[in-house]
Order: C-alpha cells, then structure tokens, then sequence
C-alpha cells in the first residue's frame, strides 16, 4: 500500500466525543504577501481513538524532546548552557 504525504500549516481545532478525537488539519488559503493575517482552512479531520491520540502525543514529546536537546528549540524562559554554568 502507498504511503500518502501530505503537508499541513497548522491544526485548526481538535475535540473529542463518543472515544474519538478530531483534529482538524489546516492547509494556508491566502499567500497574497498584501494580507499581513494569513488565512488558513480545514483541508481534513484525522479521527483517531483516544488511546491512539495518547500515544501521539506521548511520540510527539518525545520529538520535543530531541529537538530541544539538538537545540532546535528551546523551552520559553529557559537559559542558555552557558548562562547556567
């Protein structure tokens, strides 16, 4: 089976009801460099149980995690390596 890619702005909202969760995918409307808000639309709803959902987000820290331990990111108001020493 192929795999399908497909690359999303942001997430618009994401609830949850009767053991499911949505999240709501968005995909950027508008590129006219004019408009200072960019405007974005659900492109697609990911349903998922709750137990997928947990272990999303418990992958998702961990990729956190690695980023900011690559110095990809950095937690807000978190001194600098060489601040602490």
């Amino acid at each position: 089976m192929a795999v399908k890619n497909t690359f999303y702005d942001s997430v618009g909202g994401i609830a949850s009801g009767e053991g499911l969760v949505h999240i709501e995918m968005t995909q950027r409307k508008d590129f006219n460099t004019e408009n200072k808000e960019a405007k974005f639309e659900v492109s697609e709803r990911v349903t998922v149980t709750i137990n997928t959902f947990l272990r999303m987000h418990q992958a998702m820290g961990r990729v956190v995690e690695q980023l900011e331990e690559k110095g990809v990111i950095k937690k807000r108001g978190a001194k600098k390596k060489e601040e602490i020493n």
